[in-house]
């Protein structure tokens, strides 16, 4: 990920020192959204000379003998990168997008995220850049699987310890009872947090994969269910609960656009942006692995289910380990595709089929 761009620093510099426009805006730009340490000291000066009441020139700079000559002479010799107001939004972005890596890498507690989000305009330009990979810490490198894939088909792909998983389909494919089928597959706890059906229909459904009659659902006892609208803080309030009593190790969330923020005055990317966020904070914190559904925009109805399907697929895509998006085959009822987008373990694959047995619920190797 770029973290800065030289000449737009040096363009904005001499913006700021050449033109009247720029003069007026030095008392209320910061010297911390310059990356380089001397483009910081520059502006630094600018504002020093601007608050005892001087309009500062590249003059007045170049008899500071404490600043950077050959930086000066670089930001003199700006004309044709940027215009000033250009290379303001450039460096404000990359300013933005630093700050939210820095956060994430220094923190294992999201509870500020959201405030720091607050602070930073919410443009197109700006958005774009807060959307920094995760840069996982040493700690997590060597992660833990718990439990694979139970399809032949799916290359050793595992639930991993600090990895965020989307499943993402259109209403009605079955991506609520392929998550039902892969709960039932793991051999330790597992939550599921449902925003769209009771436990009582989660429970009827798994019973009838299992094959079980409801007396019998003690056999299911190692799936623990949640079918309140929790906000994304109740959420993760809930998840450590969880984990910490339960030994929980895979979560999954039905469905990710379900999840509401305590500040509903968010837009709604600024909203997805946070929750993704903090959803992959949290695997990473805890050592878990959560798998969140999600809702494919219906551009999917007409061609192969692509990442861009993903309704706010800017924050999913960048935060998330692994991509799978699944799709009815329109050539077999009983058929169920899925296809891996993204796998930052290894290997993506285009299109494999499943058995997806209508009245059980049972998803299987063809």
């Amino acid at each position: 990920m770029k973290t800065f761009d030289e000449l737009a620093e040096f363009e904005l510099l001499s913006f700021l020192a050449k033109s009247p426009e720029g003069l007026s805006l030095i008392n209320q730009l910061s010297p911390d959204m310059f990356y380089l340490p001397q483009c910081k000291e520059i502006m630094k000066a600018l504002k020093s000379l601007r608050s005892n009441g001087f309009d500062p020139s590249l003059a007045d700079l170049f008899e500071n003998d404490a600043l950077d000559r050959t930086t000066l002479s670089m930001i003199s010799a700006c004309s044709s990168y940027l215009d000033g107001k250009e290379a303001l939004k450039k460096v404000q972005s990359l300013w933005a997008s630093r700050r939210i890596v820095d956060f994430i890498n220094s923190s294992t507690d999201i509870s500020g995220l959201q405030d720091l989000l607050n602070t930073i305009s919410d443009s197109d330009q700006q958005v774009q850049a807060i959307r920094p990979s995760m840069i996982e810490n040493e700690r997590f490198k060597k992660s833990k699987h718990f439990g694979f894939f139970p399809y032949r088909s799916f290359q050793d792909l595992s639930f991993r310890s600090g990895e965020l998983f989307i499943i993402g389909a259109r209403p009605g494919v079955g991506k609520t009872t392929w998550m039902l089928n892969l709960a039932l597959s793991l051999q330790g706890s597992s939550l599921i947090v449902s925003y769209e059906m009771s436990a009582e229909d989660l429970v009827k459904k798994m019973c009838n994969i299992k094959a079980i009659d409801l007396d019998e659902r003690a056999y299911l006892d190692h799936v623990f269910l949640i079918d309140k609208p929790l906000s994304l803080e109740s959420l993760l309030s809930s998840i450590r609960y969880h984990v910490k009593t339960n030994q929980t190790h895979v979560v999954f969330v039905d469905y990710i656009q379900l999840i509401s923020l305590n500040k509903s005055s968010e837009s709604y990317r600024i909203a997805m942006l946070i929750i993704s966020r903090s959803l992959k904070a949290l695997a990473l914190d805890l050592g878990i692995c959560i798998v969140a559904l999600a809702q494919l925009k219906r551009e999917a109805d007409e061609m192969s289910p692509q990442l861009s399907h993903l309704k706010e697929s800017s924050s999913f895509e960048a935060d998330s380990d692994v991509v799978l998006l699944l799709e009815k085959s329109p050539e077999n009822m009983n058929s169920l595709i899925v296809y891996c987008r993204k796998n930052r373990r290894g290997p993506i694959f285009n299109k494999i089929n499943l058995n997806f047995e209508k009245f059980s619920g049972v998803i299987s190797d063809v």
